[in-house]
């Protein structure tokens, strides 16, 4: 490990232009950990596994199990981005992590979870009218 990642089990990636609305929520690490699962993020199995498109995960959000798997997925995708490959994919780093995904998937998907239990991410105009004052939790989930 290196210093920055000394102590850290988990890493939240997010975009630039994220919001927090559950300061209190909790990822269920545990249940990620008992199933081997180190990358987590909302996603959509048919679109990304049996039809390769690019708009199949949402990588706004996403948890990385900190270990050498997720070390080798990033690498995979700095490759994907360097590469030929790159122009012709939309969503660059949606397009990316999908197209490893659904060529390589006896490498990426054993230890990958698209989440649906729960809300990870959005387009904020679909969150309009969701919040409720005074209240933690939207009244209704958007995605999942």
């Amino acid at each position: 490990g290196t210093a920055a990642g000394a102590g850290a089990d988990w890493l939240l990636w997010v975009d630039d232009d994220i919001l927090f609305s559950d300061m209190s929520f909790e990822f269920p690490l545990g249940e990620y950990e008992t199933a081997g699962q180190w990358l987590v993020l909302w996603g959509d199995e048919v679109m990304t596994y049996d039809q390769g498109d690019t708009e199949g995960v949402n990588t706004g959000t996403m948890l990385l199990r900190v270990n050498e798997w997720s070390r080798r997925l990033l690498s995979a995708l700095a490759s994907v981005a360097s590469s030929p490959l790159r122009p012709t994919l939309t969503n660059h780093d949606q397009g990316g992590l999908v197209h490893l995904l659904h060529s390589e998937p006896g490498t990426w998907r054993p230890h990958t979870r698209l989440e649906k239990g729960f809300t990870m991410n959005g387009h904020w105009p679909d969150y309009v009218g969701q919040f409720e004052l005074g209240q933690p939790r939207l009244r209704t989930p958007v995605w999942g």
